[in-house]
Formats: C-alpha cells, structure tokens, sequence
C-alpha cells in the first residue's frame, strides 16, 4: 500500500493532490486483487470474471490519472524553463508505455496482473517522487516569479496523450 507522508508531500497542491488520486487508485488495484486471493479456490474461481473487470476498471482510471499528471508536471516544467524537463520527461514516457502494455495484456486476456506487478508500480512512484519530483517543487519553489513570471495556480497543463483506452 502506498502511503503518502509528509516527506514525500510536493507543496504545491495540485499536484500533491493528484498523486494522493494515483496513489489511491493504486492501492484499490491491490485491496480488489487481495480480496480476490483471500477467498477458497472454489470462490476465487467463481469471483474471478468480476474480479478481473474490476482490476482493468481501476487500471483504466489509473491509466487515465498518470497521463493527465504527467501533462501537468510537463506543462508547468515547459512554462517554468525547467531545466531537466527532458529527462523528466523520457522518464514519464517510459513508465507510462511500460503500464500500457500491461495494461493491454491483461485487457486481452494474455497476462494476469501479478502482486509483483504492483511492487514495481509501488517502487517506480515512490522513488520518482521521492527524487525527480521533489527537485522540481524545490525548482519551482526557489524561483516561482523569476522563472515562470505568474503564479503557479495558472500554469496550464499539456494535452494528455491518446492512450486508446
């Protein structure tokens, strides 16, 4: 389970507020799939079919959340000249194709989503959080006005991407 504490809390709202939303939807993905695996082989087998719709549901949202949170870090890096933006940004890109393809595995039947899937979700987030995120809030924080020239609360996000969902 994801738990997000002051350390790893951005200060800048709305973005803290959508990692609170990833990290909630990441964790409903592991409480459907314990809940799934706590039950007999006989209701595990009987609960699967829902179990599964609800999963590539919660993934769906997840999928969804991740792509606009990543158009707005970009947007506000992009309007703000963060200088690592590139990085930040192939890093997003990677994570992002890399979530897809599982999710599209499992949404054609060619994979199930495993308890180490979501560790690496888990591991990904927080370590990216932890580090790249947290150097732009300070970024961002350090010279709000002479970088960006507005205040942050109308820096316009980036289109999100089509994903094919």
């Amino acid at each position: 389970m994801i738990r997000l504490g002051t350390p790893l809390l951005l200060g800048i709202p709305e973005l803290d507020a959508q990692h609170e939303r990833i990290a909630e939807l990441v964790n409903a993905i592991q409480g459907e799939i314990q809940r799934h695996q706590e039950g007999s082989a006989a209701a595990r087998a009987e609960t699967a079919p829902a179990c599964c719709r609800q999963v590539r549901r919660l993934m769906q949202g997840l999928a969804r959340q991740i792509d606009q949170h990543f158009c707005t870090e970009e947007g506000m890096m992009a309007q703000c000249g963060y200088p690592d933006t590139q990085n930040h940004r192939l890093e997003h890109r990677l994570m992002l194709a890399e979530f897809m393809g599982l999710f599209r595995s499992i949404c054609a039947g060619e994979a199930c989503l495993k308890p180490s899937d979501l560790v690496a979700l888990e591991h990904w987030f927080i370590g990216h959080l932890a580090s790249d995120d947290l150097s732009f809030a300070r970024f961002l924080k350090q010279a709000p006005l002479r970088v960006c020239r507005l205040p942050l609360s109308n820096i316009r996000p980036a289109q999100p991407t089509r994903l094919g969902i």
